[in-house]
């Protein structure tokens, strides 16, 4: 960069030239360069394209994977109806089992009895 010194119009009369701005910025890129530069930028534009696929390709997966999985709570739904249905109704004698535990229990016990 210039300084504003150089750029002074006194400084182009003491030394008989007018200040011109530089053309040359020294950074001279050549052919062989440019090319290697060109190579580098497809080679990292295609290796974010290949990341962005294989990560697009995995999350497609993973979505197939989660929906071929079975929710664990709509199974045990499934087998819990089935296993009702082979449970038979409960029928009298159910109710005479009821009756004869009852009948073994006393109904006086250490001077306590029901109201």
């Amino acid at each position: 960069m210039v300084s504003e010194l150089a750029r002074h119009p006194s400084v182009a009369k003491v030394t008989g030239k007018a200040w011109t701005a530089p053309t040359d910025i020294g950074v001279g890129i050549d052919a062989g360069s440019e090319l290697a530069y060109g190579v580098a930028g497809l080679l990292a534009l295609a290796v974010a394209g290949g990341n962005y696929w294989v990560e697009m390709e995995r999350e497609e997966m993973v979505a197939v994977a989660q929906k071929t999985l079975m929710d664990p709570n709509v199974q045990y739904q499934k087998t819990l109806a089935q296993a009702w249905a082979e449970v038979p109704a409960p029928g009298p004698h159910l109710l005479r089992q009821w009756q004869s535990l009852m009948a073994d229990l006393p109904m006086v016990h250490a001077g306590w009895a029901p109201c």
